[in-house]
């Protein structure tokens, strides 16, 4: 089977990593990819955004199975549109992104089904920012509605902070039409989880769950930017906890879709806060995290990519994909100098060769000049690595940081440190 990845990421290259590994596959492209990726896949640097272009690259390769990695090309309707011919595309439908593609509506669909989250209230341009303001609890944390590359996030802490947090976001237009409207909402207090679910439109498979580090710096200092590192298992959801959350959040998450009439095929990401109170809803996405995808896959057994057709076929039951109970994995991203608000590109990137096989370095801000690579982007490598335990894992992981170099790298030295063991009663 001739298989093809949309995206150009680390998420996108993990991906491909672990399809490459399915006998099922004859031949794997990734488009638009990177020079990184090549180890497991060819590479096509084409425009993802020109569907026409898309088309003819998935006819003429003879493609027989797409999967989309990125929130954009589903929000935009890519499978709608490759699906116009033979081919099968694996991805969430537009119609059900709205989940991860407006901020408001999710939250909407949240209050209406009775899943757990955050107190709201929704802002737009011509509202009383003063008004919100009075009426907000501090702190009070503000989203943008639409899409903003994982950035779209700011905790404001005081009156004058939360008015010019609106301001920036609604006013001077900092995330362009993604914050032409905002949700401002209670901050919660606890720990965050991110737990993944694999679903055919009838039944899940569960996937795991992960926890990455959003602020640029240890301590959890800086700027939110799109995740400086992850790890897996998660050692405060214990069993008890993961049918807790699947009693209050996912059922009824699931169950709200049924009765809006939405079949939902593909990975389902739940963000959530463990709270004193219980589980409570920070996002929906309606994909595959980054970094949470690199150190999830790894710890998956069974056929990746069988498990994707099945679901695609609405037959997930039949898959013998399930979470490796004794593996643990931990990521730590190496980002550009600058990053996330103006990463300095065009560093060279020199890799020593990798002497484990339980290391892998899955790319993304790369690019080839001159038979060189250099930075590309903000988010330029996670360096995961596999262990019996957690601790065992992210010793090996930040050993073999060494193994790649570029000038000004910036990184996360406390990735899957001080972990609580419980953080709910």
């Amino acid at each position: 089977m001739r298989v093809i990845v949309i995206g150009k990421g680390a998420r996108e290259h993990a991906l491909a990593w672990g399809i490459s590994r399915s006998p099922l596959v004859d031949r794997l492209f990734v488009a638009p990819g990177n020079p990184g990726m090549r180890d497991v896949a060819e590479v096509l640097p084409v425009d993802i955004r020109d569907l026409d272009v898309l088309r003819r690259v998935v006819r003429d390769l003879g493609v027989e199975f797409v999967v989309i990695g990125p929130e954009d090309p589903i929000v935009q309707g890519v499978k709608e549109a490759l699906e116009e011919g033979p081919v099968r595309v694996f991805s969430p439908t537009a119609r059900v992104s709205f989940l991860e593609g407006s901020k408001v509506r999710a939250k909407q669909f949240m209050r209406k089904h009775g899943v757990p989250t955050a107190s709201f209230q929704v802002v737009g341009r011509g509202d009383d920012l003063d008004e919100v303001v009075r009426r907000s609890t501090l702190p009070a944390v503000v989203k943008a509605d639409g899409l903003a590359a994982g950035k779209g996030v700011t905790v404001a802490h005081t009156p004058v902070e939360l008015r010019n947090v609106l301001e920036a976001y609604l006013l001077e237009g900092k995330f362009g039409e993604a914050s032409r409207k905002v949700v401002v909402e209670e901050f919660l207090d606890g720990e965050e989880v991110s737990l993944f679910l694999l679903l055919d439109g009838k039944s899940l498979r569960h996937l795991g769950e992960a926890r990455d580090y959003k602020r640029l710096l240890t301590g959890d200092r800086g700027p939110n930017t799109g995740g400086m590192g992850a790890f897996s298992p998660v050692p405060y959801v214990a069993p008890e906890v993961r049918a807790q959350i699947y009693e209050e959040v996912v059922f009824p998450t699931l169950e709200g879709l049924r009765q809006e009439g939405l079949t939902y095929t593909g990975v389902l990401y739940l963000g959530l806060m463990l709270t004193e109170e219980g589980p409570r809803v920070l996002e929906y996405n309606v994909r595959f995290g980054d970094p949470e995808a690199q150190v999830l896959i790894p710890r998956l057994d069974g056929d990746l990519l069988e498990a994707f057709l099945l679901a695609w076929e609405g037959r997930l039951e039949e898959s013998d994909l399930r979470v490796a109970p004794d593996r643990a994995v931990v990521g730590v991203v190496l980002a550009s100098e600058g990053y996330p608000e103006n990463p300095h590109l065009g560093r060279p990137v020199v890799v020593r060769t990798l002497d484990d096989p339980q290391v892998h370095l899955f790319w993304a801000g790369i690019r080839e000049e001159q038979d060189q690579w250099v930075t590309s982007g903000g988010r330029v490598v996670t360096v995961v690595a596999e262990g019996k335990t957690l601790e065992e894992a992210r010793d090996r992981a930040y050993t073999h940081l060494s193994h790649v170099r570029f000038d000004g790298a910036q990184w996360r030295s406390d990735v899957a440190q001080n972990i609580p063991l419980q953080v709910m009663e």
